[in-house]
């Protein structure tokens, strides 16, 4: 038990002198922060440098002379030759070789109308012809024997007159009776007459003529109306094109202006879209100078060039602008059919001369930020003329009086931008786009 005892008072002891030494230790250190602290107030303080956003900037420039803006309009196709083919005779509808949707050649057949009864007409009409030509042949030998027939009578009616002459003069020496004489007066009155009614003949013989004349023209007008309605039997297509309807088929009886099926040229294809107004004044500018008004058709699997060819002449109530037609350039027709809508895009003329700039430098579509010299913002008010694309990039067009070629433009959107706002610009490369 007094070993126990020993050993614990030496053991706190020891315990003791460690934490004499740990007292010490944390009074060293709290003494060197102390120092420390005080050292530190008397350092001198540095300005730190303030740090402004920093940007990109884009150098303007202006477009070409003949800069031009492009307009997306949505168009319809449609065409001013869309023709109605309709029965001209009543017949039966025989065949339809072509369907509604395939396309048609100059010269195809579309319907076919029974052709029998219109090939009996035909033969009635060659027939009439033919009676009026018989009888035209039968005019001509009776004018000869008419002719021939008055020269006979002249010579009776010569013979007539002297006898009742010789009679005559037998008479007043009394030597006839009074019946001979008158007897004699009688001949040569019915001999008169015969004369004249043959000298008629003969006179009528031209207008015997010209109605047969008539007759015969009449008889081969109406031969050539049963030819005609003949041919008509066969509806072909007058020109290269599409069938857009049939309105029959094989059996149905058709009369006179029945409508058969529909057609139009593919060349007359053409585009209506509206053009707003604010473009109007450049497009007609351009149409004054003679300068063409260009466009493309958007969309579609072969490009198409467009041209502006007329502007309509009335504007529907309630619109904002006017219809414009444009008509593909060259010989090949559109890639459309008809009815279709379309996009366009129209290169509009400009009237003012124009900067480009790209879209992220305009803010709410009517002011930029300029840079001046100490790199400060400055607010523009531009107008914005139109957009187009310049080696697959959108390019804005723009004008304003306080802009200048090689102005610095912000080209870094930044929120809440304010002008007078310091920047800092780490772009002076001129943007050529």
């Amino acid at each position: 038990m007094a070993f126990d005892m020993a050993r614990v008072t030496n053991g706190l002891k020891a315990a003791v002198q460690r934490g004499r030494w740990l007292l010490l230790a944390v009074g060293l250190t709290v003494l060197l922060q102390l120092l420390m602290h005080a050292g530190s107030d008397e350092t001198i303080r540095q300005p730190v440098a303030p740090s402004w956003p920093r940007v990109e900037t884009l150098s303007v420039h202006y477009g070409d002379d003949n800069e031009h803006a492009q307009v997306r309009l949505y168009g319809q196709t449609g065409t001013p030759a869309l023709v109605n083919l309709t029965a001209a005779v009543a017949a039966r509808v025989e065949a339809t070789p072509v369907l509604p949707g395939e396309p048609v050649k100059a010269g195809d057949l579309l319907v076919s109308l029974e052709r029998r009864d219109l090939e009996l007409r035909l033969a009635q009409r060659e027939a009439d012809i033919q009676d009026v030509q018989a009888r035209m042949r039968s005019e001509e030998l009776r004018a000869e024997s008419e002719k021939q027939s008055l020269e006979q009578q002249r010579i009776l009616l010569g013979v007539a007159r002297r006898d009742w002459e010789r009679l005559r003069t037998l008479g007043k020496a009394h030597q006839i009776s009074d019946s001979q004489l008158d007897a004699a007066q009688s001949a040569l009155a019915r001999q008169r007459i015969t004369v004249i009614e043959r000298q008629l003949q003969v006179a009528d013989q031209d207008n015997r003529v010209a109605r047969l004349q008539a007759q015969k023209q009449q008889a081969e007008s109406a031969r050539a109306q049963a030819q005609l309605d003949l041919e008509r039997s066969q509806i072909r297509a007058d020109f290269d094109g599409w069938l857009t309807r049939l309105d029959v088929a094989a059996g149905k009886r058709v009369r006179p202006g029945d409508v058969l099926a529909q057609v139009y040229p593919a060349h007359s294809v053409e585009i209506k879209a509206q053009v707003p107004n604010r473009y109007l004044a450049g497009i007609r500018a351009a149409q004054a100078a003679g300068r063409p008004v260009r466009a493309q058709l958007e969309e579609s699997a072969v490009p198409a060039a467009l041209y502006l060819d007329r502007m309509l002449a009335s504007v529907q109530e309630g619109r904002g602008g006017v219809d414009a037609v444009f008509r593909p350039q060259g010989d090949a027709p559109l890639p459309v059919v008809l009815g279709q809508s379309v996009l366009v895009s129209l290169q509009v003329p400009l009237s003012a001369r124009a900067l480009r700039i790209e879209p992220r430098c305009l803010y709410q579509d009517r002011y930029v930020y300029r840079l001046d010299s100490h790199n400060r913002l400055e607010a523009v008010n531009v107008t914005r003329l139109g957009v187009r694309m310049l080696d697959g990039k959108e390019v804005v067009l723009i004008a304003s009086p306080a802009l200048s070629e090689g102005d610095r433009l912000l080209k870094t959107r930044l929120t809440g931008a304010l002008t007078g706002q310091q920047v800092t610009p780490v772009d002076l490369a001129v943007d050529d786009s």
